[in-house]
This record gives structure tokens, sequence and C-alpha cells, in this order.
């Protein structure tokens, strides 16, 4: 069978949020709204303050975001007029992803402190996250006039201005950018962007190629490249970059507030759901990073524990990732996490002994996580069991159905039962949902000659043909079916 790309084990899943709202007493944030609005109507009366933003459930937000808040409240109710202040409350709302009660504190402390031009600009950044647009790219255009020195800014505005179809001023915003700084990629990056939507591809590619090249290039330029090159016909390293840059984000250039902004994200799940987008990312070392000191504040924090661990093991550091699984371990043994990441480890080290221990431990515990079968499934092949790991492969991929790498081990899975009408089948699905995806194309192909179906295995060579044309691994596939005629 022609070799196609496996899906490597997945790691347990972590605890993610976009939100610093919790499950607290409703009664409780009732109460404390009563009495706190008590006070301010005494305070304020006809001030020509404002009073604070609150959350309508601060009794609810996690302990450390709602410690941080109240302390900023306090100030803003001790001096009411000072527009820093409440900015100062925006920002923290900004960190822990409260955006409506950051817009609300933004615009207090515009209203107050009209001279602070990067109030209206971090208002801007809240009402986009709001999901109003049009009023994000007034406050930026507003922003970006009264700041005209400030690359971050700039830069934003060349984004908006992208994502809203205007490309003459998207270009003429990266290119102030790219001109002021031109030692940073950021500008090279956006410009990439805007040729690539304007068909310039070659340009696109000299841009961004360009911006790789300097100091901390954003991976999100990777991916834009790859884009580029595909539509250059450059397919190999199209899908080499487009595979480096997946699931990357732009990357912005920082205000002089962001590093409160960074002081102030002190809540527990965004720091685990930062850790675990740098992991996606592929930037293992700076999930340790954070994560090391997130655990200085949890030591007995299984999940940190957990994702510490997972980070080390995709540096291939196994060692400290099993420190951290044992510990965790100690703590809790019933965490199917734990359990599917011991796996992984173990399966690593090439114990598949113990790690079948492990992956099967996991699926006692976690059985409804399409994780934990699809981890025993992996260890199961890696073994030679293939009947079995085709089982826990069917099982993952009917727990979590949209999920492509579960679905395309399990047609890999086929391949090796030589269950290739149903093989067949499996690829047929993949590359209707990813018609871009090679190796899929590919076994397809194989599959369709193992099923003597000489007829539809010409058919797909000839759209892998107008795919990858060049491709070493299509000349292969083309002989076979020429053999088979």
């Amino acid at each position: 069978m022609f070799p196609s790309v496996h899906a490597p084990m997945a790691p347990a899943p972590t605890v993610r949020a976009r939100s610093g709202r919790g499950l607290g007493s409703w009664i409780a944030a009732v109460l404390l709204i009563g009495t706190l609005g008590f006070v301010a109507k005494d305070f304020f009366g006809a001030s020509s303050g404002a009073p604070p933003v609150r959350p309508a459930d601060l009794a609810s937000l996690d302990p450390e975001v709602r410690e941080l808040v109240e302390s900023k409240l306090a100030g803003v109710v001790a001096e009411p007029a000072r527009g820093d202040l409440h900015g100062d409350l925006g920002l923290v709302y900004e960190a822990n992803e409260l955006w409506d009660e950051a817009t609300r504190s933004f615009a207090n402390a515009a209203r107050l402190d009209p001279g602070e031009a990067l109030w209206t600009y971090h208002g801007a950044l809240a009402t986009e996250r709001l999901g109003d647009l049009d009023a994000a790219m007034g406050m930026l255009e507003e922003a970006a006039r009264r700041l005209p020195a400030d690359l971050g800014v700039q830069l934003r505005l060349g984004f908006a201005r992208l994502d809203a179809s205007q490309l003459s001023g998207a270009r003429e915003a990266f290119q102030w950018v790219a001109g002021r700084a031109p030692e940073r990629p950021e500008g090279y990056a956006g410009l990439g962007e805007v040729a690539l939507a304007e068909g310039r591809h070659e340009e696109a590619i000299g841009v961004l190629e360009k911006a790789l090249g300097l100091e901390d290039a954003p991976r999100n330029a990777r991916y834009t490249l790859g884009l580029a090159y595909r539509a250059a016909g450059r397919l190999d390293e199209a899908e080499r970059e487009l595979s480096i840059g997946e699931g990357s984000e732009r990357q912005h250039i920082g205000d002089r507030f962001f590093p409160k902004v960074r002081d102030y994200a002190v809540y527990y799940a965004i720091t685990i759901d930062k850790a675990s987008n740098f992991l996606a990312a592929g930037r293992a070392a700076s999930a340790v990073a954070l994560l090391k000191g997130l655990l200085a504040h949890r030591p007995e924090d299984t999940n940190v524990l957990n994702n510490l661990a997972v980070a080390h093991l995709q540096q291939g550091e196994l060692e400290p990732a099993r420190n951290y699984l044992d510990k965790a371990l100690k703590l809790d043994g019933e965490g199917f996490a734990t359990h599917q990441n011991l796996a992984a480890c173990f399966l690593q080290e090439g114990d598949t002994g113990r790690a079948l221990e492990h992956a099967e431990r996991a699926v006692e515990l976690g059985g409804e996580v399409a994780s934990t079968h699809s981890a025993l499934s992996q260890v199961l092949g890696a073994m030679g069991r293939f009947d079995d790991a085709y089982i826990s492969g069917q099982r993952a991929s009917q727990l979590d159905p949209g999920d492509f790498g579960k679905r395309l081990v399990l047609a890999e899975l086929c391949m090796q039962l030589r269950r290739y009408p149903e093989a067949r089948e499996r690829f047929r699905d993949l590359v209707a949902r990813t018609p871009d995806h090679l190796p899929a194309h590919l076994n397809l192909i194989v599959a369709c000659l193992a099923c003597g179906d000489l007829e539809a295995g010409r058919e797909w060579l000839g759209k892998v043909e107008a795919l990858a044309p060049g491709h070493p691994r299509v000349a292969v596939v083309r002989q076979m079916v020429e053999d088979a005629q």
C-alpha cells in the first residue's frame, strides 16, 4: 500500500475558556449589584465622573479575577472623574475577555480622558470582539488619525481594512508599517496578504519570503505563503508551508498598554487556553514557560501538570513529561487525561505494554471522550493489532465525527486490514471534505485499484495530476494505475 500521512496521538483535552465568567450564585450577584448601586447613587449624584462598569455576575467570576476587578472598582469609586482609572479597569476586562464590560469602560475612559487616544483604540478592539465591525472600524480609523506614529495601531487598521476588502487602504497602512520598521516582519506579512487577495501571487511570495527571513516572523505568514505557492502552482512548497502554518493567527504589535493587559490576564482558564494555543502552534517552549508560572500558584492542579507533560512530549523530552504525569497520577489516579498522556509517553519510549495499560485505563475512565479511544487505537496499531485498533478507531470517529485526523487514521486502518471497499468509501468522504489533501487522494486511488475499480482509479488519478502534477508520489501511483491496466 502507498504510505500516507498518519495522525499523531492527540493530547488529552484541556480546560479552554473564552470568558471570565463562572457558575456562581445569581442571588449573591443580585444582592451585590443592589448594594453597590445604592452606594453609586449617593456618591456620584450629578458629578462629572461616571460610575464604574461592573460585571452583572461579579460574584461568580474566578476568585483571582474577582479580586483584581474589585480592587480596580474601588479605585474608580474613590475617584470617578479619572478616566485613566476607568481605562485601567477596562484593561482588566479586556485581559480576561469580558468584552462588554471592557467596551463600556473604555467609553468612559475616552470621555473623561480625551487626551489619551489609546482608550479609543482599545475600545475598538473590544467592540470588534463583540461583533460590531462597523463601529470598531470607525474607532480604529479615529485612533489611527490621532496616533499616526504608532506601529501597532496602524497595523491593526491595515488588517481591519483587509478584512473589509478595502485593499488599497490596507496596502497603504502596511506599507507605512514596513517603511517605518523595516526590521520587523509584521508589515511585510500584511502586504503579503494584500497581494494574495489581489491575485498577485508572485508579489505575495516575494514579500512573504522577506517577512519570514526576519527575526520573530509570524507563523501565520507561512500559511499565507503556502496559499500563495499553491496559487502559483508550486504545490510541494505549498504543502510544506500550509502544514507548518496551519492553525496560526496574525501577529500584532503591542502598544504601551500591552504589558498591563498581559499582566492582568490572571484568569486560570485563559492561561490554559493560551498554553493550548501555543501547543497547537508548535510553540511548546512558550507553553512550558506559561504553564510553569501557573504551576507555581497551583502546584497540585492536575490539568496544569498534564498540559506541561504534553508540552514536554511535543519537544521529545520524556523524563520531565513522565515526572509531571507521575505527580498528576498520585494526586488523582482517576483522571482519564493523565492515563491518556501516559500512554502517549510510554508509546514514545517504545514500551507498548505500559502504553496499552494506560490507554485502556483512559478508556475505562473517559469512555465518552473520543481522544481516549483514538489513543488506544494508536497503541494497538503500533502493536500490530489492527483489528482491535480498527474497533477503537471506529469508536473515536463515532464520538467525534467531524475530526479529520481520526477519520484519516480509521481509513488507513481499513487499508491495513484489506477492507478495501470500506477504505475506498472513507477516503472518498475525506477528499470530498478536504479536496486539497493529497495523501487522501492517493490512498483513494490505491483503494480503487484494490477493489478492481480501474476506471475510478484512472478518474481520480486525473484529478490528482491536476492537483499536484509534479509530485513524486503522484508518479508512483500513476505507475500503479498503468500496471493495473
